[in-house]
Parts: structure tokens; C-alpha cells; sequence
């Protein structure tokens, strides 16, 4: 019989979930007020890969919400500062931490990672990557990069030798 995760670890994946579907939407919301609307809504198709993911272990689905919520956090990368503001206002009238808030909170696991000089696990490489791709003005540069794309290899070498 499968280990029942601790109370602090069912209440980091709740309160990640409700911040991920309240972000879809957002981003729904938000999209429908565009000019070129998308060609469906996101919210639906993410409501459909957490009922998939919660049939896995419950150490599998929290390791998947850890990485959507990184994945949704990067492609807020293009928002200007009044959706932000939006964005974040919308999530507090629902009950969740703002945009603001997570998005710091990805920056400083980032920097913790980089300043500790190896990858631990897949979170933190699917985090680095996503950091590594990212095609925005703020995107890594220099030293830091190098360093991110050293440690990214590294890590993907240890994982081909498991």
C-alpha cells in the first residue's frame, strides 16, 4: 500500500492547481479579448492532463504540477506590466498568490540551483531548460548561461548513464 504524502506536501500540490487552473482562466479570459482570438480554449485541455496525472502516484502528479506551473510561468514571459497587474488581480480575487509572487519564487529557485552548480532532478532540469529556451529580452546571458547549459549537460549524461 502506496505511502500517504504528508499533509504539507497534498497542500503545496492543492494550492499549485488551483493557481494553475485559475491562471488558465486568465489566459482564456484574456485571449478572448484579443484580436486574434486562439482557435480554443487552454483550460478545458488542462483539466483533462490533471485528471490523467492524478491517476499516477501522487509523487508523480506533484513532481507534473511543479513543472506545468514552471512551464505556464515562462509563457507569461511576453506579458507587459498592465496584464501582469491584471493577471494578478484576478488570481487574488480567486484565492491564489499572484503571478508576481510565483514568478519570483521560480527566479529564486533558478538562482539557487545555478549558484549551487549541479541539478538535483528532473524538476530542477525541466526548470533550467525552460530558462535555457526562454526568447525574451530577459533571457539568460553570458556567464549565467554558459553555466545553465553546463550543468543542463551534465545532468542529461548522468541520466543516460541510469
Amino acid at each position: 500500500m502506496p505511502r500517504r504524502p504528508s499533509p504539507e506536501r497534498q497542500a503545496e500540490y492543492q494550492e499549485l492547481k488551483l493557481f494553475l487552473l485559475t491562471l488558465y482562466e486568465f489566459f482564456d479570459r484574456w485571449a478572448e479579448a484579443q484580436p486574434q482570438k486562439p482557435p480554443f480554449a487552454m483550460l478545458p485541455l488542462l483539466r483533462q492532463s490533471i485528471e490523467t496525472a492524478e491517476m499516477q502516484t501522487f509523487s508523480a502528479a506533484l513532481r507534473g504540477m511543479r513543472m506545468a506551473v514552471n512551464e505556464s510561468l515562462e509563457m507569461t514571459i511576453h506579458f507587459d506590466q498592465e496584464t501582469v497587474r491584471q493577471a494578478d488581480d484576478f488570481l487574488v480575487r480567486k484565492g491564489c498568490k499572484t503571478l508576481t509572487w510565483m514568478r519570483n519564487e521560480a527566479g529564486q529557485t533558478f538562482c539557487e540551483i545555478l549558484r549551487r552548480g549541479r541539478i538535483r532532478n528532473d524538476e530542477e532540469y525541466h526548470l533550467m531548460v525552460l530558462r535555457l529556451n526562454a526568447a525574451s529580452e530577459t533571457a539568460l546571458q553570458g556567464a549565467d548561461r554558459e553555466m545553465a547549459a553546463r550543468m543542463v549537460a551534465a545532468y542529461e549524461c548522468g541520466r543516460s548513464v541510469r
